[in-house]
């Protein structure tokens, strides 16, 4: 039986002090209301939110990772669902918008960046805020020589490695050699984006942008990833 990435993530993914991180980042920006989470994957940052009383709607564009995401348990403040964070029509207007783990990344362009702020804006309430982060450019330049890992999932070996294409691209493979089966593979592209362009886009939808550098207040130039928390004004 061939597994899903989705089947995978936890293992290869999963960082415990990432996500309280990013909860922290979430409660400094809305002590209540209500969340949209885009991109979710496995649902443990919705579900952390949901068990600190906000009302949390997680999706993601994998239907395996929400049955997954499904798994940690239900929650009365929380419902998860798949969907497209390119077109958001069914759903509600919400206080805070996430779209973390360099999500944004994985969208093609610029124009699906601005399809995506113009959804988000749309369904964020009169003073809601858009959180997310992003690689900076430095990531790019990290992998412009290939970096490989390998290593061992509950007795399964694989093969990881992450490589640079210019302009723009970051290219991840995912190889899995169970011995019962041919080796399953996964391959996933993401976009650096430049950080003036973002901001630039950004501040046609708000003027209230808030920038800040990693989890902590580092300069540009020195950050592997740059955080956004974009305000809808108040009407």
């Amino acid at each position: 039986m061939s597994l899903s990435f989705a089947d995978y993530y936890d293992a290869m993914m999963e960082d415990s002090e990432a996500t309280q991180a990013w909860a922290d980042y979430v409660k400094a920006h809305i002590t209540q209301g209500s969340i949209l989470e885009c991109a979710c994957g496995s649902g443990k940052l919705a579900y952390q939110l949901a068990c600190s009383a906000y009302h949390v709607t997680a999706m993601d564009l994998d239907p395996a990772m929400i049955d997954r995401a499904k798994k940690l348990g239900t929650h009365p403040n929380l419902e998860f669902t798949a969907g497209d964070m390119l077109n958001l029509d069914g759903f509600g207007t919400y206080d805070a918008i996430l779209l973390f783990g360099d999500s944004l990344n994985y969208l093609a362009d610029l124009s699906e960046v601005r399809r995506f702020l113009t959804e988000a804006f749309k369904h964020l309430k009169s003073s809601g805020v858009l959180l997310f982060d992003m690689h900076s450019a430095n990531r790019f330049e990290e992998f412009k020589n290939e970096y490989v890992e390998e290593g061992f999932l509950d007795d399964v070996p694989y093969q990881w490695s992450i490589m640079s294409e210019d302009p723009d691209k970051i290219h991840h493979h995912f190889a899995f050699y169970a011995q019962t089966q041919s080796p399953q593979t996964f391959t996933f592209t993401q976009t650096v984006f430049e950080f003036d362009m973002i901001k630039t886009i950004l501040e046609e939808f708000t003027s209230c942008v808030e920038v800040r550098y990693d989890f902590t207040h580092l300069n540009l130039n020195d950050a592997e990833k740059v955080f956004f928390a974009a305000r809808k004004e108040a009407l």
